[in-house]
């Protein structure tokens, strides 16, 4: 075997190696590096008492219990972005090489595997990222997310009721219209990333749609590398729209956003 092929052969291991990397991060860092993820099973049980003793005050001022743990729930979003972003940009980086490989003759099947797998891997980092910013830049509005269904109980049930009924009342003050206000910016956040995306995609379209035409009557370009940017050229477009349509539902559900929120909570109330 040359060293060649064992290169090869390695870039299609590579991918894979990540995500198992960045999955057992995802579920060790996190809790080593911020207190409030430790014992994520309880988190649900966790986020009820903070936010239910909250909602019993009738104070928009959050007490230092529910503070805490909206602060080490930020904390958490941003360890794990951090690990999606290195994890994504490393994926890319084998992407990259993949495709250059692939291009110029390499072993097709290897390396056009191992493009598919790094770049689909890179893209859902990038997604992780974004979620994760959104969590860490909204954390109460993430936090009550967290909540679990009432399932009989008839005193979180009511206090569920009780938010309900404030936020479908219009009512901007206390617990009831702090987390109305989160969940209006938690939309927002993921409406802007969303259109940073699409602008990002769109324009790595366009890009890659004029080395094709560019490559068009262009003897010495391979091929495999016209197929190539066609195809991507077709798929950024596809997810670029694909984005416009998740911030522009994300924008409308900011501008009217208590019917959503009465909805969930409605649905955890029973």
């Amino acid at each position: 075997m040359t060293p060649l092929s064992r290169s090869n052969r390695s870039y299609a291991v590579v991918p894979l190696l990540l995500s198992a990397i960045l999955v057992v991060a995802f579920v060790v860092v996190p809790p080593l590096a911020v207190p409030v993820a430790r014992g994520g099973v309880d988190l649900s049980s966790r986020a009820q008492g903070v936010i239910t003793a909250w909602v019993a005050e009738g104070s928009a001022e959050r007490p230092a219990a529910l503070r805490d743990f909206v602060e080490g729930w930020r904390d958490y979003h941003v360890v794990k972005a951090a690990l999606a972003a290195t994890a994504g940009l490393a994926l890319w980086r084998v992407a990259g090489e993949a495709r250059r490989r692939w291009v110029v003759g390499g072993r097709a099947y290897g390396q056009a595997v191992t493009l598919v797998v790094a770049s689909g891997l890179a893209f859902f980092a990038a997604l992780v990222v974004m979620a994760n910013l959104q969590g860490a830049l909204a954390p109460l509005a993430s936090a009550v997310s967290l909540l679990p269904s009432a399932d009989g109980d008839a005193s979180y049930a009511a206090t569920l009721a009780q938010v309900s009924a404030q936020v479908s009342a219009g009512r901007s003050t206390g617990a009831a219209g702090a987390v109305l206000t989160d969940f209006v910016f938690f939309h927002l956040v993921l409406a802007a990333l969303a259109w940073l995306l699409a602008i990002g995609l769109g324009t790595g379209s366009v890009r890659l749609l004029r080395r094709r035409l560019q490559a068009r009557h262009d003897v010495s370009t391979p091929l495999r590398e016209k197929l190539l940017l066609t195809t991507l050229s077709a798929l950024t477009a596809a997810t670029a729209l694909f984005a416009l349509v998740v911030a522009t539902a994300n924008i409308s559900t900011a501008g009217d956003p208590a019917p959503e929120l009465t909805a969930f909570l409605d649905g955890l109330g029973g």
